[in-house]
């Protein structure tokens, strides 16, 4: 999901304004995502609890995807990016972890 997003969705927002270059601006959201899938993997491992974490992530996938889908301006698409990559990718470790 987070390829697709990362080299067809996000140039495309950009390349309607002018203002950002699509290349240095596909980079962020996959910092954002990366802090936030440690965090949210390490407080689920003290916790004890998965169920939640997931739940929560699942949340935030739906609001990104919500922002991108239903938004006219460019920042509030970027932002759902953002949220929605978030989401996303944090539902990997706590998945695993249900598996293994």
């Amino acid at each position: 999901m987070s390829e697709i997003l990362n080299f067809w969705y996000v140039p495309n927002i950009y390349l309607n304004d002018n203002s950002y270059l699509p290349s240095t601006q596909s980079a962020p959201p996959y910092v954002v995502t990366t802090v936030f899938a440690l965090c949210s993997s390490i407080l689920s491992d003290r916790v004890g609890y998965r169920a939640p974490f997931l739940i929560f992530n699942c949340v935030l996938s739906i609001i990104g995807c919500v922002m991108i889908a239903y938004t006219t301006s460019n920042a509030s698409r970027y932002a759902g990016i953002f949220v929605l990559m978030a989401g996303c990718v944090s539902n990997v470790p706590g998945v695993l972890a249900y598996v293994s």
